[in-house]
């Protein structure tokens, strides 16, 4: 069955800058993570087509 698929490129994510020198790897995995889960809930909202399966 043909389907569409979207593909979307955040910006890069420098975690030095944002969580500081001393990066701790479990909160950097919760900030890229939860980016993450943010992009793909508002490509889930903006898709009209429900999902089969």
């Amino acid at each position: 069955m043909p389907t569409k698929v979207t593909v979307e490129f955040l910006p890069p994510i420098d975690l030095h800058e944002i969580l500081g020198p001393e990066l701790d790897v479990d909160r950097g995995y919760e900030y890229v993570t939860g980016i993450m889960q943010e992009a793909l809930s508002r490509l889930a909202e903006e898709r009209t087509l429900p999902i089969l399966g």
